[in-house]
């Protein structure tokens, strides 16, 4: 089969397979927590059915399998093991990240009310980093609020691992917190699927690639470069120092507006992050600073 012959990873042969639960969804797969031969792994799961086609579902899977096996060394992406096929279904193996959670997920739960257990009139004691408020109707209710240092620590983190990609002549092109994930302290890299490999600093793209809000004005105009990332990374950035930033905004400048007011927060907050950030999400892509220099930035801000 040409697609076995051509897939640069080794078909994965086992005795079970159980799929546990879904996790996740890309562009065009689902993902699911499955559990081969007593261990645990992450399943990207390609129904070749659903393609108009079918070659062009080919070369899309083959290309992402290229990319992971080019990004195999790399410590902010999720290790792919090998393929499996199953009739019309293709199974990409990968590394199950355990614990780990999406990005907008974590910061979803770090930024918004969870429900605080109260037994016999006795309060649990709150952890670190929360703060508790009293509603009559609901009881007692705890806020997970992040410090600073944290803040940091994953911003670090996030920049860390572009540097990583554009070291390897890769550029994400679709950065969003869905897109990533935080897991041990570190960030990871998630749905490759429109990445491209660069071979110049500016290239022409056929369709637009990208999520609304999160991508830079010259991917609507079908270009893209290292500083795409950048612009992406910017926004994500205004995401984990002031948690969900999105009202329903739709289009390249009702979004950019939802960012501004959001980086307006900031300015109050941290005025020499809130220049970083202004820095990463200019209009001009020259002025946007590089992955490299982006994280010595980062790391020398108070």
């Amino acid at each position: 089969m040409f697609f076995k012959k051509e897939c640069p990873f080794p078909i994965f042969c086992y005795k079970s397979i159980s799929f546990e639960e879904k996790i996740g969804r890309g562009a065009n797969a689902h993902v699911y927590r499955a559990i081969i031969d007593d261990k645990v792994y992450a399943i990207k799961e390609y129904n070749t059915g659903d393609w108009y086609d079918i070659q062009e579902c080919y070369d899309n899977i083959l290309y992402e399998l290229n990319l992971s096996k080019d990004l195999i060394n790399i410590n902010h992406t999720v290790k792919t093991f090998g393929v499996s096929i199953y009739h019309e279904f293709i199974y990409i193996i990968m590394e199950y990240l355990g614990n780990g959670k999406d990005l907008y997920d974590y910061l979803q739960q770090r930024y918004f009310w969870k429900a605080c257990y109260q037994y016999n009139n006795v309060i649990v004691p709150k952890p670190d980093n929360h703060y508790v408020i009293y509603n009559e109707d609901h009881g007692v209710h705890w806020c997970f609020t992040m410090n600073d240092n944290l803040k940091k620590e994953i911003s670090i983190s996030l920049i860390e691992a572009v540097k990583e990609l554009h070291e390897n002549k890769i550029v994400h092109a679709d950065l969003k917190t869905n897109n990533l994930v935080y897991h041990k302290n570190k960030i990871k890299l998630i749905d490759l699927g429109v990445s491209s490999k660069m071979d110049d600093e500016l290239i022409k793209i056929e369709r637009t690639y990208g999520t609304e809000g999160y991508m830079a004005p010259e991917q609507y105009k079908g270009f893209l470069s290292y500083k795409s990332d950048i612009y992406s990374v910017g926004v994500c950035l205004i995401e984990i120092w002031c948690g969900d930033i999105w009202e329903n905004a739709e289009g390249f400048k009702p979004c950019r507006n939802e960012v501004l007011k959001c980086l307006r927060k900031i300015k109050k907050h941290n005025k020499e992050l809130s220049l970083l950030v202004r820095k990463c999400i200019s209009l001009d892509s020259a002025k946007r600073p590089s992955a490299e220099k982006l994280l010595t930035m980062i790391n020398n801000i108070e």
